[in-house]
């Protein structure tokens, strides 16, 4: 099997679930999908913790939606690795064990508002760096997972290369906040694409397969040639005295990884594993009762109509009727008790005449409010909405709306004063801060493997 099998692989055939396939392959991509898996859910934690203690509430929106996206990523990838034979109850109670692990970087603290925009910029650039290959793995299901999440990655990128350079164009205590963030982001985030390909126990043979198409090395080079003019335009300095412009390598070459701190983390012997770790235990053992009861309610016996009543079994839409009951097997009496018969409708401002086809009478829109006299009585008018901040001139103070933007709330006048764009996280005139090919993030920031990392899926 393992000859048919390498030549599907040499020809860049997906393997799909249900094909045959070495128990080593399985066993690799098992390792690597939960390991991801796992740096999803615990990647939660050091962003999660400065919701409540965001700057605004603009700040607030973007970083739950992030954190919001870390979940879903860890459910796509906990998906993935079931069809490889393995439920995710196993995969969690060897990540609680101690048995799997989680990518080291997750175990520093973030002590500042400016680790926010280092983990966006470094971290997350780094896991696009890492992850867009995957998008061409050999295994399908993870492949195709990686296309939505390196997606969903270029717009966490994008926020915090934002609010970076927002800090670094602030006041000088708040530049100095956001050098601090990045001198202690830099080094660790080098780390996160694995030792030196001389030391690197699966990567030769995870190659060879195509789960991965580059070596840690070549990838990591990658990443910091793209963060150099990044970084100025930024106008922060990347913590490396040896960094420097290589012409004959057409690369930077840079200073030495502190190898020794890698293997001390990732052993257990990080500022914060223990921390990390507790926390998720505690989080999987208080939602049990949420497992539990969307188990309950996936499994819940369910009884069909045709069986379960008989004085409806059997019987015609006709019949039905004759004994009190309309075609979809509520009786004239149940209608009225409702407030959904003839006489009910009426009651509720549901009749005719005039809008029967809608069962909403003028009358019936007056008594219940719903009339132009009723709409100002509950602060629904034009006058009401402005008592309420919600008429054009409410909106506009509150920064929701703007002339000609009504349908959305948010024109496009003021979502550039405030800094959104498409992605909602841009900063005024931030194409003029440099050429794309630069390497500024931009909306598919990453998306492409080669250059710079800017472009898209490709």
């Amino acid at each position: 099997m393992s000859g048919i099998f390498q030549e599907v692989i040499d020809a860049d055939e997906r393997i799909e679930p249900r094909d045959d396939m070495p128990d080593a392959y399985r066993k690799t991509l098992i390792r690597q999908i939960a390991q991801h898996a796992h740096s999803e859910i615990i990647g939660m934690q050091p962003e999660g913790s400065w919701i409540t203690r965001a700057p605004s509430l603009k700040r607030k929106a973007i970083l739950l939606a992030k954190v919001q996206d870390e979940a879903g990523h860890g459910l796509y990838l906990y998906s993935a690795a079931e069809t490889l034979g393995v439920h995710r109850d196993e995969l969690l109670d060897a990540l609680h064990e101690g048995r799997q692990r989680y990518s080291s970087i997750f175990n520093y603290p973030t002590p500042t508002w400016a680790d926010m925009g280092a983990i966006g910029w470094l971290v997350d650039g780094a896991a696009i760096v890492n992850q867009v290959p995957l998008c061409r793995c050999s295994y399908g299901p993870y492949a195709r997972a990686m296309v939505r999440i390196c997606k969903e990655e270029s717009f966490h990128q994008r926020q915090g290369y934002e609010l970076l350079y927002t800090l670094a164009h602030g006041t000088p205590a708040q530049k100095r906040m956001a050098q601090d963030a990045v001198d202690r982001w830099y080094w660790p985030s080098l780390m996160m694409f694995g030792p030196p390909d001389t030391e690197s126990t699966h990567s030769a043979q995870s190659m060879a397969w195509k789960i991965k198409r580059h070596s840690n090395d070549e990838l990591r080079q990658r990443f910091i040639d793209m963060l150099v003019p990044q970084a100025e335009i930024l106008g922060l300095t990347l913590p490396d005295p040896d960094l420097s412009w290589n012409p004959s390598r057409g690369h930077y070459d840079h200073g030495e990884i502190d190898w020794s701190e890698f293997k001390r983390v990732l052993a257990g012997d990080g500022p914060l594993n223990a921390e990390r770790m507790s926390h998720r235990r505690r989080a999987h053992e208080e939602g049990a009762w949420v497992r539990e009861a969307a188990t309950a309610y996936a499994t819940r016996p369910t009884l069909h109509p045709s069986t379960s009543d008989p004085t409806t079994s059997g019987a015609t839409g006709s019949e039905r009727q004759d004994r009190g009951m309309s075609a979809s097997g509520l009786s004239a009496p149940g209608l009225s008790d409702l407030g959904m018969s003839d006489r009910g409708l009426s009651d509720h401002g549901m009749s005719n005449p005039g809008l029967s086809d809608r069962g909403l009478s003028d009358r019936g829109l007056s008594d219940r409010g719903l009339s132009d006299r009723g709409l100002s009585d509950r602060g629904l008018s034009d006058r009401g909405l402005s008592d309420r901040g919600l008429s054009d001139r409410g909106l506009s103070d509150r920064g929701l709306s703007d002339p000609g933007s009504s349908d959305h709330g948010m024109s496009d006048r003021r979502s550039s004063d405030h800094g959104m764009t498409d992605l909602g996280i841009s900063e005024p005139g931030m194409s003029d801060r440099g050429p794309l090919d630069r390497g500024v993030p931009g909306d598919g920031v990453g998306l492409r493997e080669g250059g710079s990392g800017v472009g898209e899926v490709g």
